[in-house]
């Protein structure tokens, strides 16, 4: 089967509005209407990193007003900051190497300052590190016995997680899929980073699905209290599909469910548990900045295609515009808060003369943002009329 690399820009947060809320009075944000702008390439120092094989997790941390890259064969760090205008990136601090189906990463602190933190699961085992001031240190190291006794931990159904802003903190969340009684259920775990813990959270309203073909594609904070959470499901007759639930009294209830994809952006699931997606948020140029637009990528292992899609009034997702001179190169997405950087390569530009001197590459960055785009048509033409532009 013929791998191919996908990414998916989808907007959940209208949803809230429907008669599945257990909120009906939350409020709606309409980001049907938009479109990635892109601006020309710029250079870039990836201080060692190599764009083409880089595989790892992202993750911003707001109080820096900067965004790491964590690569996992490796375990070196990467700072991306954004002076002036330009991308940089900077060498900062070295972990040991993970594996990305059992690893996770979140920004964790107080709503004024937050650390970048990294966990790892093996054997059963949770261990969290800090980054603080470019060096790694181990914060916890505990046993999900603890918190969730008499179950089988499912490893292999991946282990996901993301910054929660709960009780004036800007807490870690993390979730995973454990085995009780022949029965699949989802698991929460908050890390207080003034304490140093984790805590166990309990799973209230949260209805099935969660099955034995279930793994988790990855969590986002989405509004204080409330996370975006999408699963996957190996066999084809299921599609990959999201649920929006919120935690409160250390409870998580569901309040939304089931939004799921379009046949277009399932991706080829060649055995693996989880195909590499990455989800983060980005505020749209104009748009209320307290509202970010939750956004999906992926990448599978073969191939280097990328495509961004987005969610049309139809609940479908819709293609949205890239630079076509990167559409098959190999890319690095770092978000930014505002703005959107792909990182990749593209062929040097040369004179006449030195065409015949071979083609040798250079190391760029493409900057996007979120911003109104053309009306979609009743009958759903928007992607077509996208790609004339």
């Amino acid at each position: 089967m013929q791998h191919k690399l996908l990414s998916i820009l989808g907007i959940i947060l209208i949803a809230l509005g429907t008669n599945q809320c257990r909120c009906s009075s939350e409020s709606v944000y309409d980001t049907i209407n938009v479109d990635l702008k892109w601006g020309a390439p710029q250079p870039i120092d990836l201080e060692g990193l190599d764009v083409k094989t880089a595989k790892g997790l992202t993750c911003r941390v707001p109080s820096e007003n900067a965004t790491y890259f964590i690569n996992a064969a490796d375990g070196k760090t990467y700072k991306f900051t954004q002076e002036g205008g330009t991308l940089e990136c900077q060498a900062s601090g070295n972990v040991t190497s993970f594996n990305l189906g059992k690893a996770f990463v979140f920004a964790a602190g107080s709503m004024q300052k937050q650390n970048l933190y990294l966990g790892t699961l093996n054997g059963g085992q949770i261990a969290i590190h800090q980054l603080e001031e470019g060096t790694w240190k181990q914060a916890i190291s505990q046993n999900i016995a603890t918190s969730f006794p008499g179950s089988i931990l499912q490893e292999d159904k991946s282990i996901v997680a993301c910054t929660l802003q709960l009780d004036g903190q800007q807490q870690g969340c993390i979730m995973l899929i454990h085995e009780k009684l022949h029965k699949f259920e989802l698991g929460c775990l908050l890390f207080d980073p003034a304490k140093k813990n984790l805590t166990k959270v309990n799973i209230g309203s949260y209805p099935q699905g969660i099955i034995k073909d279930t793994y988790l594609i990855g969590a986002l904070g989405i509004k204080a209290g409330k996370i975006l959470l999408g699963k996957g499901y190996h066999k084809p007759q299921h599609k990959d599909s999201y649920d929006i639930l919120q935690i409160e009294a250390h409870t998580l209830h569901l309040l939304s469910k089931d939004f799921k994809n379009s046949s277009y952006t399932i991706p080829a699931k060649g055995g693996a548990s989880n195909p590499g997606w990455e989800l983060f948020s980005l505020a749209t140029a104009g748009g209320d900045p307290t509202i970010p637009v939750p956004m999906f990528t992926i990448a599978t292992d073969k191939g280097n295609a990328r495509t961004f899609f987005r969610l049309s009034t139809k609940g479908d997702f819709q293609p949205t515009n890239l630079p076509s001179d990167i559409a098959n190169n190999p890319s690095l997405v770092i978000p930014l808060g505002d703005k959107l950087c792909l990182v990749t390569t593209r062929p040097k530009p040369t004179t006449d003369e030195q065409q015949n001197d071979g083609q040798q590459e250079e190391i760029v960055y493409y900057q996007a943002q979120l911003a109104k785009g053309k009306e979609e048509s009743s009958k759903g033409e928007s992607s077509k009329e996208e790609k004339t532009e």
